[in-house]
């Protein structure tokens, strides 16, 4: 009991003495020009890229949990069959080194958007497909159920329908 308590006092008394050495360098002068300006520009640009995971994470733990049991583990294995391509061939490294080096010029975005599109389309219609036989297979043992074969197989084709904006993130990102 001592220890986080030791802890935690010396990190308040830490706090407090840097508080006070450091009270003279506080003075804070906004100015707005061109270089900051540019800077709110892409913090507001940032702040859309990064919130949609955000957004992403609190609709996802909204949607789950008025689910009932089983699903949960349903929509999480789901996710993972429908990744498996992502994770696989890895476009964000594949295509980082190409538009970093042109800034990530329009015509190569398009150029990789097209490309990206036209490979991850068969491996949609394949996995939808096959769902069943690829759930069956990865997971039709042991404790698994004929009812979460039968949600996992339902949370596998609805997901892999995102797997080219999947793709596409990594590239627009």
């Amino acid at each position: 009991k001592v220890l986080p308590i030791a802890l935690s006092l010396a990190q308040f008394v830490a706090t407090v003495y840097i508080f006070l050495v450091s009270r003279k360098f506080w003075g804070m002068h906004f100015f707005l020009d061109k270089t900051v300006k540019k800077m709110f520009k892409q913090f507001f640009q940032l702040l859309g890229v990064y919130s949609v995971f955000h957004l992403y994470t609190l609709v996802d733990r909204a949607f789950t949990s008025y689910l009932p049991p089983k699903s949960i583990s349903a929509l999480t294995y789901g996710w993972m069959i429908a990744m498996i391509p992502k994770g696989i061939f890895k476009f964000e490294n594949i295509v980082i080194t190409s538009l970093s080096e042109v800034n990530a010029s329009w015509d190569k975005v398009k150029f990789y958007t097209f490309r990206v599109l036209i490979f991850s389309l068969p491996f949609v219609v394949f996995i939808f497909i096959f769902a069943p036989y690829i759930v069956e297979l990865l997971f039709g043992y042991g404790a698994f159920s004929t009812v979460d074969a039968e949600l996992t197989t339902t949370a596998v084709r609805f997901y892999v329908l995102s797997l080219p904006f999947v793709f596409l993130w990594d590239i627009f990102y």
